[in-house]
């Protein structure tokens, strides 16, 4: 039986059915019996609990709230009463308040492992995940058993990258208990992200034996069962998906992708209109289509609905945030003050969509770019009469412009938005860009004099890409195409100290991470070399743009502006694609380029 503080003057069958009520969930008797005896003991703290209790449960938290702050007052030392105020707090998302409250209760012994469990999931929730751990960590010695306190120290150690430590503690809550769902979840979500792609489908496969209809579980084996090349089996995945929750948007998505895998871009394409005919907000739904059509060069068909890009609705492509109010330029309104361009999406973009600045209108005056701070000086130095400015300081401090505009234009959208003629002009890169004599010349006095090709690489990505798992290729197997008789010279600057040492025991390749301060140093190395090796990524961009002979090695569905099927790019003519013949393997790819570079070091 439950004790009612103070409750002298109660019998105990009174609290017996008040307690009896509760349980069964009868608040409403329990509602007008509390207040019927509170009226006869008004200094009863017990009794406003109670009631606030009932409250609580009947959903009406703002009672609650004011009947356990009553109970307090007559009683400060009443700990149920503060821990059922903070459980309150905690529920409708006031969490300051609710730290406070249980701050107040870890100072006596009020069940301590209950108090500083909830304390520290406040505390996680709140974003402190120091003071979190440390309450889940005193959890843990007063109960060494406690599965959930070592599942929230697993989900710490995630949220702040550690990995190892998460992988550490949720393998131990499956050591308590074999069915807890989220601990399976989450390291199949670890293996995933770190491309340990049998381990993840194994985990996931535990997870979905203890929840075999969870919706985020199945869509992520299904991913895994694409990334390893069994597209049937995702496609199935992704389709038991739809039949649990047919407005489940994100699996007309993958299951789009897995049939574009495929290369069923009819089932692909009527897919995505599926999805959009069923939610019309779902616009990354119409943006993947413009991916598709894009791939299969319709780039007529393709362009408007890359706009979808621009859509605030959008969830998975990056938001750039300009000034309001100036207008979206339409293409044919007449500019009177200026045009302001901004880049929106990466590195690489930027560099491929500066050809169609030369197409804007001979009679447009001002013109203002955007651009990201390592392209400022290299973009300002290839188009003088432009105004370039930091793209970044401009959204992180946001700053006006210097000069006048009344109007506004991605950059990406200046296809679409000049109507230009898909024809020969429209894939023309216009004019090389130019690196700057000074950069040029410091690198020239840099570089050994060398008989011997001179091969620049780059293996990978930006690693925040959410395809870069794809593109990028592990650098010990990408120095598997690098044969002997070269110079090599790698041209990126962001690598850890496992592929520093990987790189320096390499015996013939120059690092130069340490002398890249921006775009114009990397045009300056590039402009260097007799060829350019790089996956996708903006090296590639650079290379192509600086109309160096350059070996793109690509995924078996590469990003939508290196097509299919073809050894050569629309884009860039200087270009040489290399593309996996099947999913995930590498192996034909770099055998191409390592003959290409072997030929190269015996003619030269």
């Amino acid at each position: 039986m439950r004790a009612i503080h103070g409750a002298d003057m109660l019998t105990k069958d009174q609290l017996n059915k008040l307690t009896l009520n509760l349980n069964r969930g009868r608040y409403e008797t329990v509602i007008i019996e509390s207040r019927r005896l509170i009226k006869l003991n008004p200094n009863v703290a017990g009794l406003y609990e109670i009631l606030g209790l009932a409250y609580s449960q009947s959903g009406e938290t703002k009672n609650a709230v004011k009947f356990f702050q009553r109970a307090l007052k007559i009683m400060p030392s009443l700990g149920s009463a503060r821990f059922n105020l903070a459980k309150v707090y905690f529920e409708t998302g006031k969490i300051t308040q609710a730290i406070s409250t249980l701050r107040d209760l870890t100072s006596n012994d009020y069940q301590t492992e209950l108090v500083r469990h909830l304390l520290g999931i406040a505390l996680f929730q709140n974003g402190d995940f120091i003071a979190a751990a440390n309450e889940f960590n005193e959890v843990l010695e007063l109960s060494p058993r406690n599965h959930e306190a070592l599942f929230y120290l697993g989900q710490i150690a995630r949220a702040q990258g550690d990995n190892n430590n998460a992988l550490d503690c949720f393998l131990g809550v499956l050591e308590i208990d074999p069915e807890h769902f989220e601990s399976a979840f989450n390291i199949g979500n670890i293996y995933r992200d770190k491309s340990c792609l049998a381990k993840a489908l194994s985990w996931f496969e535990w997870a979905l034996k203890i929840k075999p209809d969870h919706l985020q579980a199945l869509m992520n084996r299904g991913t895994v069962q694409v990334l390893l090349g069994h597209q049937e089996k995702g496609i199935k995945d992704f389709e038991d998906c739809l039949k649990i929750n047919p407005y489940f948007m994100d699996a007309y998505q993958n299951l789009s992708t897995a049939y574009l895998h495929l290369r069923d871009f009819v089932a692909a394409e009527k897919i995505l209109d599926s999805a959009i005919q069923q939610n019309p907000d779902f616009v990354d739904a119409v943006f993947a289509k413009f991916g598709l059509l894009a791939l299969q060069q319709k780039y007529e068909e393709a362009l408007p609905l890359g706009e979808a890009r621009l859509d605030p609705r959008i969830r998975f492509e990056p938001q750039v945030t300009v000034n309001n109010s100036i207008k979206t330029w339409d293409g044919r309104t007449k500019i009177r003050d200026g045009l302001f361009i901004y880049a929106e999406q990466g590195i690489g973009d930027t560099i491929m969509f500066l050809r169609f600045l030369d197409r804007l209108p001979n009679d447009l005056m001002n013109v203002i770019i955007a651009v990201q701070e390592p392209l400022v000086e290299l973009i300002a130095h290839q188009y003088p009469s432009i105004e370039v400015v930091n793209l970044d300081l401009i959204q992180k401090a946001k700053r006006a412009l210097k000069s006048p505009a009344d109007a506004k234009c991605a950059l990406m959208s200046l296809p679409h938005t000049l109507r230009l003629k898909i024809d020969d002009r429209f894939f023309s890169q216009g004019e090389r860009l130019r690196v700057p004599k000074e950069y040029r010349d410091r690198w020239k006095s840099r570089l050994m004099n060398t008989d011997k090709p001179r091969i620049g690489f780059a293996f990978k990505g930006n690693n925040s890409h959410r395809n870069d798992a794809n593109r990028s290729i592990e650098l010990s197997n990408f120095l598997k195409c690098l044969p002997s008789g070269c110079d090599y010279h790698f041209l990126g600057v962001d690598i850890n100290e496992n592929e520093r040492n990987l790189l320096q025991s390499h015996g013939n390749v120059s690092l130069h991470d340490d002398r890249i301060a921006n775009f114009c140093d990397t045009s300056a190395l590039i402009s260097m070399m007799d060829r350019v090796v790089a996956v996708d990524t903006s090296v590639a961009h650079l290379a192509g743009t600086l109309g160096i002979d350059t070996h793109i090695l690509l995924p078996f569905t590469p990003d939508w502006r290196w097509g299919l099927g073809t050894s050569t790019s629309v884009w860039y003519q200087s270009a040489k694609l290399h593309r996996q013949v099947v999913y995930g393997d590498w192996i034909t790819p770099l055998t191409q380029v390592a003959d290409e570079i072997t030929q190269l070091a015996m003619t030269k």
